[in-house]
């Protein structure tokens, strides 16, 4: 059974989102402005069949988990989960890095680049990836 993951990386300016399969396929990948989050994530949920939304257990994440069932959105799924979001961001960083190595960024150390765009993309894939690993398990 395939299940369907929305992972949340809630931020005061901005958030990751990412939909992803458990197969590993990503189906939507994206930072969203704070104020549109909410409504990018009832868009998601009712538009898929989501099995449940994943955040991260950080700072923020007591605060955005009410936001959520204020917005009724945790009614729509069947749970929302917290995912351990230790090291999220520093991974995330890596693996934007990783992935946009063009021109110079090829032979200068991942170690001395700094992204030239937000990543908060990737911390909820991070945090995806490792819910749907814990589920192997």
């Amino acid at each position: 059974m395939n299940v369907l993951v929305l992972a949340v990386d809630p931020g005061r300016a901005k958030g990751g989102l990412v939909v992803m399969a458990s197969s590993g396929e990503v189906l939507v990948q994206e930072v969203v402005p704070a104020e549109e989050l909410l409504d990018r994530i009832r868009l998601e949920v009712e538009s898929r069949p989501i099995d449940v939304v994943l955040l991260g257990d950080g700072t923020g994440a007591k605060v955005f988990r009410e936001r959520l069932a204020q917005a009724g959105i945790d009614r729509l799924v069947d749970r929302v989960e917290l995912v351990d979001e230790h090291r999220t961001s520093e991974l995330a960083r890596r693996k934007y890095l990783e992935e946009n190595r063009r021109g110079w960024r090829r032979f200068w150390p991942l170690s001395l680049q700094y992204p030239s765009e937000p990543y908060d993309d990737y911390v909820a894939l991070i945090l995806a990836q490792r819910y749907l690993r814990s589920q192997e398990r």
